[in-house]
């Protein structure tokens, strides 16, 4: 919400002034001998703030910043509640309401999935840790190193926790994601009282593994 300031000048409270007028601020102060280097203003901040119709302490510490980081953008603001997401989460959010421009904050949450698998071993199977041997000697016996067959792990999550998930013996091909997909169409999630896997609205994120990319599972 637009404000008018004591000095006359609309400003939206929170919002940082624009570098249009933060470089003005700067050519103004240099041009009335202002030394970068020195950060040394022979003048008075309160005539140039009165001038932008500004407060002096905003002139001021536009200066120093600039005269410290060598950058018009202000500074970024310590402390308080800072954004717990990335570029790359803001980067998705943005194109998930370009593609559907009325989704909620709560559509978002309960629509966006993660999908990942992964390929898990026990190792030492069948491996005894106890034996015998004569007393004050070490009980010694030569064995084959011996792991659990491969199993893959496939899991789908959303943002308040994992939603469905299967083991596979062996590798998983594309059949098996096409089959996991079903199987999550058909579980249900008790906490959003939906399917864990809702064709339409739901947004899966996955990786580049070639498998999730193979002709038959892109038809599908």
């Amino acid at each position: 919400m637009e404000k008018v300031s004591e000095r006359k000048r609309t400003y939206v409270r929170g919002k940082p002034l624009g570098n249009d007028l933060r470089s003005l601020i700067i050519d103004e102060i240099i041009h009335s001998g202002g030394n970068i280097i020195t950060r040394e203003y022979p003048g008075n901040f309160f005539a140039i703030a009165k001038r932008f119709s500004v407060h002096d302490s905003t002139v001021n510490n536009i200066w120093s910043n600039y005269c410290e980081n060598k950058t018009l953008d202000p500074k970024k603001k310590k402390g308080g509640n800072p954004s717990k997401l990335r570029d790359g989460d803001l980067e998705l959010i943005e194109t998930l309401t370009r593609i559907r421009p009325t989704i909620s904050l709560n559509e978002l949450k309960d629509d966006l999935k993660f999908f990942d698998e992964a390929g898990l071993k026990l190792p030492h199977h069948g491996t005894r840790y106890y034996g015998h041997a004569p007393e004050d000697e070490r009980c010694i016996e030569l064995a084959r190193y011996h792991q659990t067959p491969n199993i893959t792990l496939n899991l789908l999550a959303g943002l308040e926790g994992v939603v469905c998930a299967n083991t596979v013996k062996g590798a998983a091909s594309s059949v098996h994601l096409l089959q996991f997909f079903g199987e999550a169409a058909q579980a249900g999630n008790v906490v959003a009282q939906r399917p864990a896997l809702e064709y339409g609205p739901d947004i899966v994120v996955m990786d580049n593994c070639p498998t999730y990319h193979y002709t038959m599972a892109k038809r599908y």
